[in-house]
């Protein structure tokens, strides 16, 4: 028969004999040949886990450190992405933005090992960001993103009922973020050419980066790009693309050598799927394979005498500044890069409108004045 003391626990599972009732945790581990003894632990979970470590002897770890937490996080975002496919309605994180989840991961599972979430505060937070740009020379951006995850995190925990009684608050809240600079690569047309040219990087990855020039648009945003998104308006093809970041609609006009690669991808009837960007094995291609093909091709040039220094989103900064030094106006730029404020395209417009100032003259001055 079940007491009056135990009945309405709920157990932690994974922790063994930690029991909560009524807003008050207990330890209650089996006694052979009687009944458990329950010790009370605390009200609160830092509290509970202080006690329970001395009592088991040992730093409790398994199954509530940050590690299991921000895989249960991953988890999460996975199965919901599935499901999206399935309902559009559904939000979830692209899958660029997962990718990027997944190498913060390992970072911080890195750092943090196997340390329970309630041990994680202010302090070590600072302490991570501090020793990460310490020790490994990591750029603020990458830094700032490893922040921005365990914050997200630590904000999801807070609705989960496994996690909920570890996390009172989110430890990133009041942690600065490093002050990051503008990038201020361009690409030149030399080197797009050579990269367009080379023999070792795969025609797939090729018309991802000449449609990332001619579209100005994200990488992620690209791929998921469909045949099915070209529409006729008024007799003209348009390409619509919706903006993962800013929720813009952005609408390509189907033309010249935008035409021409769609013409291409239209040619392998083979092909059932969808998406405008294939692999070379006719299926979608996904922006982890991607990234991982122009890490290897940027790896490969390191040896040679031109190296690849850019990225595929500096691709993007190429395609606004070019079409701004063809006469195209900031507000037309604006329009093809879908940003909401003009501020944010003029930033992606590089060296072209960095023009040397002429000296002010008086009309004395002037060689030509009698």
């Amino acid at each position: 028969m079940v007491s009056k003391k135990t009945t309405g626990l709920r157990s932690f599972g994974k922790l063994p004999y930690l029991y909560l009732k009524s807003g008050t945790y207990y330890f209650g581990p089996p006694v052979k040949g009687g009944a458990r003894k329950w010790i009370r632990l605390g009200r609160t979970p830092e509290e509970a886990i202080v006690e329970y470590n001395k009592l088991v002897g040992s730093k409790l770890s398994d199954g509530i450190s940050l590690s299991d937490m921000l895989d249960d996080f991953m988890l999460d975002h996975a199965n919901r992405m599935k499901l999206a496919r399935l309902n559009p309605k559904l939000k979830a994180i692209k899958s660029s933005t997962f990718a990027d989840y997944e190498v913060c991961v390992v970072r911080l599972k890195g750092y943090f090992e196997n340390i329970p979430v309630s041990d994680v505060d202010e302090v070590r937070v600072q302490e991570y960001m501090e020793n990460r740009i310490q020790k490994t020379g990591f750029g603020a951006t990458r830094g700032n993103r490893e922040l921005s995850l365990l914050s997200a995190a630590f904000k999801w925990a807070k609705l989960k009922k496994k996690w909920r009684p570890f996390v009172l608050i989110n430890p990133c809240t009041e942690v600065p973020r490093y002050a990051e600079s503008h990038r201020e690569v361009y690409v030149s047309n030399e080197t797009l050419c050579e990269v367009l040219g080379d023999p070792s990087l795969s025609e797939s990855v090729k018309q991802v980066v000449r449609l990332l020039h001619i579209t100005g648009q994200r990488v992620g945003d690209l791929l998921d790009s469909k045949l099915s998104d070209i529409k006729t308006v008024n007799g003209q093809k348009i390409l619509r693309i919706k903006q993962s970041k800013t929720g813009q609609l952005c609408e390509v006009a189907v033309t010249g050598p935008l035409q021409a690669l769609i013409d291409e991808r239209l040619k392998v009837t083979s092909v059932k799927v969808d998406n405008i960007l294939i692999n070379e094995q006719g299926a979608e291609m996904t922006y982890t394979n991607l990234q991982s093909q122009w890490q290897r091709f940027r790896q490969k040039k390191r040896t040679q005498e031109k190296p690849i220094n850019f990225t595929l989103h500096d691709i993007r900064g190429k395609s606004a500044t070019d079409a701004f030094q063809t006469g195209r106006s900031l507000a037309d730029v604006q329009g093809l890069l879908g940003h909401r404020n003009a501020s944010t395209t003029d930033r992606y417009l590089k060296s072209v409108k960095q023009k040397v100032s002429q000296p002010v003259c008086l009309p004395i001055d002037d060689p030509t004045d009698e």
